[in-house]
């Protein structure tokens, strides 16, 4: 009996212990800028009104940290979340079953100084949409932009909806090379001999200094390449590499792996980063995903309505979505609904 408490009471301590080297851990990477996107967005996203675990961090180390931030995390890594934890009652009991008395708290301290790193990997592994250690990202929701930099100096800004991330091991070394699912604008810093790469959609661009903006949304059937300054290499099957100055731009169908290249205007593509709403050539499922970066709705489509459509038109940031719509609708003879935040479009 008395070795089943003596058990009980260092599985205890070890279960307090792995969790709080997990959250040292995180807010350490956090205040020296080194913390990943998701892990930011665990420390800064989580609801504040949750904020269990606070007791078992000590006063000294409190009054470094913002209340709110650690109970983010806290409920981030489960505090009395019984299925959140379950690895770490399997590993305090694997420890506790083969040590006991005064030798338990030995191991404990030998598996901290030897095993930190092992037990830091099994949180992460057990939740890993919060930490990931081999890859750095960027998302934003449908209607927020961002602005980021990378490593090398090279600063994008990131339309709604979009994802941008790249290998930590790997950029830097021979190449800058990042994948992006969605809308961003580049302003890559020069490098002569580390060439910058960007993997969108189904098109591989390639710069050593320039800017320019790149739309590869996973629900649109076409990626767009268009160049503001220097030049630029844009590669896809089927359409070889075609080679891009200022002022030109690739439209690249993704359904028949075809390319269409030509002049282009990158103010206008780059007219979301004012808050404009433009549309170049858009069909209707460009004009939903717009609508609902602008303004927060929902677009259904009734029929037939729009398919095989072109739109064009610029719309200024002050336009409500009434004056969109009525000008859309009016042009193509055409009505629509509202119902809650969901817009019908319909003959």
């Amino acid at each position: 009996m008395m070795q089943k408490m003596k058990r009980d009471r260092y599985e205890t301590q070890v279960f307090r212990f792995i969790r709080l080297l997990a959250v040292w851990r995180l807010l350490d990477r956090y205040w020296n800028g080194r913390a990943t996107a998701r892990e930011r967005e665990a420390l800064e996203g989580w609801d504040p009104q949750r904020q269990g675990g606070w007791t078992l961090l000590p006063e000294r180390r409190l009054s470094r940290m913002n209340r709110e931030v650690y109970g983010r995390v806290a409920d981030a890594l489960g505090f009395g979340q019984e299925e959140r934890l379950q690895w770490e009652r399997q590993s305090a009991r694997w420890i506790a079953a083969r040590v006991a008395g005064v030798a338990a708290a030995a191991a404990v301290v030998a598996f901290f100084a030897g095993g930190a790193l092992f037990l830091y990997r099994g949180m992460t592994a057990e939740a890993p949409h919060f930490v990931t250690d081999v890859e750095r990202s960027w998302t934003t929701d449908v209607k927020q932009r961002m602005r980021v930099t990378l490593p090398d100096g090279t600063r994008v800004m990131l339309n709604g909806g979009t994802t941008l991330a790249y290998a930590k091991a790997d950029f830097g070394r021979t190449a800058r090379e990042v994948r992006l699912d969605g809308e961003a604008f580049f302003e890559v810093a020069t490098d002569s001999t580390r060439p910058f790469v960007v993997e969108g959609g189904e098109l591989r661009v390639t710069v050593r200094g320039t800017s320019f903006n790149v739309k590869a949304y996973g629900a649109l059937e076409e990626n767009v390449v268009t160049v503001a300054t220097g030049k630029v290499d844009v590669a896809g099957k089927g359409m070889g590499t075609a080679h891009l100055a200022a002022g030109m731009g690739v439209a690249y169908d993704r359904v028949g792996c075809k390319a269409q290249t030509g002049r282009a205007d990158a103010s206008l593509a780059r007219a979301w980063m004012e808050g404009r709403l433009v549309f170049v050539n858009a069909g209707r499922e460009e004009l939903r995903l717009r609508l609902g970066q602008h303004y927060g709705v929902a677009v259904r489509f009734e029929g037939d309505v729009l398919a095989g459509a072109r739109l064009n038109g610029a719309f200024r940031p002050g336009d409500g979505l009434v004056c969109v719509l009525d000008n859309i609708c009016a042009l193509y003879g055409l009505r629509y609904t509202m119902n809650d935040r969901e817009v019908i479009i319909k003959y």
